[in-house]
């Protein structure tokens, strides 16, 4: 694996980005209304719910930021940028309009007027609005061809961390101080030092998390997968071993996600006890091996959770209490449910989506996908 240029975009993704539902809006649909019809994707008696949803027809999503129960931001290929403030039952398009060809793959809504916005691809930007959407700023920029930007977390409204693939071996690391507004460079020599052929994936937007007190952690695939912990605001980093499936350019360490702590699931916020790692190899995306593991000390030493997810997982996310705790894991093969780490997986959809993230405020859990698909995870009934 390589690093990754517009021109070979194919690499690690192409299999991920392929869209599964195309043609036209169906009837009715508008796009303000991004929701025209709500559908249960999955009924398992005493489960959550999944009621499905979709935003257009021929859009991949990847981005997403559930910011409470009301604002919802999404972003994904062909420029996409919306936002919600029915709590995903419907969206407006926000799409910067110079940007219509860019893939957006993460998005960090502040509140209904304040984001940031990841386009992967060269050049890496990242785009500032602080009006709803009615206009974005680019607040960084690389020139560099084979720039990749991977994904972003903010431990608060201010400060956040960005990273990227490796650029001379090393992997790109940006800090903001500032809600996103400006971007600071990690100086070469202080970032992550690459394997060759190791890289990440920018499949959700959670292959990198924050946890209290300026502890950061990423994920990596391709030849080696790793885990990269800081524990000063990726200042300074360690690399662990992951167990995930790895030796390939399509498999590795996908998503990492902590313990909840009280009734949120904003990672800023969580518990670190536990840390779930979920992956695995997308161009086989129903193999169970090697494709969910627990940490209880930071990558130092690693669980098998069995039994694991249906397949490959790009996303894996704590549950609030509203929707019993636990877990959510979510790929392209199916969506599955865990009252916790001793218990397992089980299956919940065979719908997947790429995405999943629980409100930082609240209880709502949405997820995005392929075809323009959104869900939204509601009680058991």
């Amino acid at each position: 694996m390589t690093p990754r240029t517009a021109s070979t975009f194919t690499g690690l993704f192409a299999a991920l980005t392929a869209i599964v539902a195309t043609g036209a809006p169906a009837p009715g649909e508008t796009e303000k209304s991004g929701a025209p019809a709500s559908a249960p994707v999955s009924v398992v008696a005493g489960k959550p719910r999944l009621v499905a949803s979709q935003l257009g027809r021929d859009v991949s999503l990847r981005g997403l930021s559930v910011v409470d129960d009301r604002v919802v931001w999404v972003s994904g290929d062909k420029g996409t940028i919306a936002f919600s403030t029915d709590g995903a039952r419907s969206f407006e398009s926000r799409n910067p309009p110079e940007f219509a060809v860019r893939d957006f793959r993460d998005i960090e809504g502040f509140d209904e007027r304040r984001a940031v916005a990841l386009a992967v691809g060269a050049p890496a930007r990242i785009l500032l609005t602080t009006d709803g959407g009615t206009s974005w700023r680019a607040v960084y920029r690389n020139e560099r061809p084979e720039s990749f930007l991977d994904g972003f977390d903010f431990w608060d409204d201010r400060r956040g961390i960005a990273f990227g693939d490796p650029l001379d071996g090393r992997f790109l690391i940006l800090s903001t101080e500032d809600g996103g507004a400006t971007w600071t460079e990690l100086p070469i020599p202080d970032r992550p030092l690459a394997f060759p052929g190791e890289a990440a994936f920018a499949a959700s937007g959670t292959s990198i998390r924050v946890f209290p007190g300026g502890r950061v952690a990423f994920g990596t695939g391709g030849t080696r997968a790793r885990l990269w912990v800081s524990e000063d605001y990726g200042a300074h980093w360690q690399s662990r071993h992951a167990p995930l499936r790895q030796g390939i350019d399509s498999a590795g360490l996908f998503s990492l996600a902590g313990t909840h702590g009280a009734d949120t699931a904003h990672a800023a916020h969580a518990a670190d006890t536990e840390w779930i790692a979920v992956g695995g190899d997308y161009r086989a995306d129903r193999e169970r091996r090697e494709v969910a593991y627990v940490t209880r000390d930071r990558g130092l030493s690693w669980s098998a959770i069995v039994p694991p997810p249906a397949g490959f997982r790009s996303a894996v996310e704590p549950l609030p209490a509203a929707l019993g705790g636990g877990w959510v894991a979510t790929g392209t093969s199916g969506t599955d449910i865990a009252a916790n780490t001793a218990a397992g997986f089980e299956a919940l959809s065979v719908e997947g989506f790429h995405a999943v993230r629980a409100a930082k405020r609240g209880h709502l859990v949405v997820l995005v996908g392929a075809g323009g698909r959104l869900a939204r995870l509601l009680p058991a009934e």
